[in-house]
């Protein structure tokens, strides 16, 4: 909860007559023809805007059926300038509480001034009972003419017919707004998703190529969130107007998915003539998880040495089954910045 700011009346007067002393001093001084000293110089009268680097954090909880918004927050956008926006939801569906898992969906929404769209991303999770779970996603937001930019994290769980129904779960919610300087580019999910990567299948769903002079001896932080749904049933696979899920390809046994982000560097010809491989993980997505956020937290560091002229940074997602997979386009992102910006870090699920 924001403080709110208060005076003290007295000290204000005790103030106030204490100038007024010093200024009758002042002034008598100039009457009789007594020299000041020489004051110091003038005050630049510019207002340049600090680097923003914001962090807003909130405690909330949310009982099924309900929605609710978390970690209100605003900052000042500078004109031109981009800033990598990200969330983090940590939860855990209590020992005890009704059901066997829990929908939960996420979201993180800015919007500028005059409640005009900014930019939002989110994703969703079924909750198992008892399994820590953290929810993760970015995005990053252009501020062409500045201002101030409001923001909040909002949480729902809306279906009443549920074995769920009555569960209440506490949660720890954050997001951060980071100015970044240097290198920030984010790739358009829309390029090759959603999509369904059938059994035994494998897909790139994200792919970037920078110039390597701009990447050459710099870290460079890779953060992938993908937003998946194993077809252990066509509920939940739905965007764009349509069913991702086939019904005569369900399987109740689940996706097991390999995740893969590699890095490679390429020739003039746009051939490889060297390889990085930067982070692969194998998850299952069981029918009682159904949905899963899962986020690549990485860093490239390509030496001075290094073969090429291009790095081309890749995400591929590969189904071993027995059911297909959904990456889905709304909550999948993919987002490359100057190591220096974000520390750096980790991969979860």
């Amino acid at each position: 909860m924001r403080e709110q700011a208060w005076r003290r009346p007295g000290l204000l007067v005790g103030v106030g007559a204490a100038l007024l002393v010093i200024f009758l001093i002042v002034l008598g001084g100039v009457l009789r023809g007594d020299k000041l000293p020489p004051g110091p110089p003038p005050e630049s009268t510019g207002t340049p805007i600090e680097r923003v680097d914001v962090e807003v954090r909130d405690d909330a909880t949310l009982t099924v059926p309900g929605t609710g918004r978390a970690a209100v927050g605003s900052f000042e956008a500078a004109p031109g300038e981009s800033y990598l926006m990200q969330f983090e939801v940590v939860t855990t569906k209590p020992e005890g509480s009704p059901g066997t898992a829990m929908y939960l969906g996420v979201s993180l929404n800015c919007s500028g001034t005059g409640g005009a769209g900014s930019g939002s991303i989110g994703g969703t999770q079924n909750l198992l009972t008892g399994e820590a779970t953290t929810l993760r996603n970015q995005f990053v937001l252009g501020s062409t003419e500045g201002g101030p930019q409001s923001c909040n994290i909002s949480v729902s769980a809306p279906n009443p017919e549920v074995a769920a129904q009555g569960t209440t779960i506490e949660l720890d919610v954050r997001w951060t707004a980071q100015q970044v300087d240097g290198q920030l580019v984010e790739e358009e999910s829309e390029k090759r998703l959603p999509t369904t990567v059938p059994v035994d299948g494998r897909e790139i769903v994200f792919a970037h190529t920078l110039d390597l002079e701009d990447s050459r001896g710099r870290p460079l932080n890779i953060l992938s969130s993908l937003h998946l749904t194993a077809c252990t049933g066509v509920n939940g696979s739905r965007e764009n107007g349509r069913d991702w899920c086939d019904a005569a390809d369900v399987d109740a046994g689940g996706s097991e998915v390999d995740l893969i982000l590699r890095a490679d560097l390429l020739d003039d010809d746009g051939q490889v003539c060297g390889q990085i491989d930067v982070f692969s993980a194998t998850v299952h997505i069981d029918r009682h998880t159904h949905h899963l956020l899962m986020t690549i937290d990485e860093t490239v560091d390509v030496g001075q040495s290094a073969c090429g002229v291009a790095l081309r940074l890749t995400v591929t997602v590969a189904d071993r089954g027995p059911a297909p997979v959904v990456v889905h386009g709304g909550a999948s992102s993919f987002v490359v910045v100057d190591a220096d910006n974000t520390g750096g870090g980790s991969s979860d699920g």
